[in-house]
């Protein structure tokens, strides 16, 4: 059995916007994900770009 990792970055030093855009593209590019826009995706990248994973509730 392979090995696996994850990475968060809820403090985006990382990247600065939502990871989800990037991590699409990567499995469309590698042929593991369909490449189709999932409706209202969009605007969910935006809002997470405004407001982040450590916005007030």
């Amino acid at each position: 059995m392979g090995r696996g990792a994850a990475f968060f970055d809820l403090d985006r030093t990382l990247l600065r916007k939502a990871s989800g855009p990037v991590f699409t593209e990567a499995l469309i590019q590698a042929g593991i994900a369909p490449d189709r826009q999932v409706p209202g995706m969009g605007m969910v990248y935006r809002l997470n770009d405004v407001l982040g994973e450590s916005a007030a509730a």
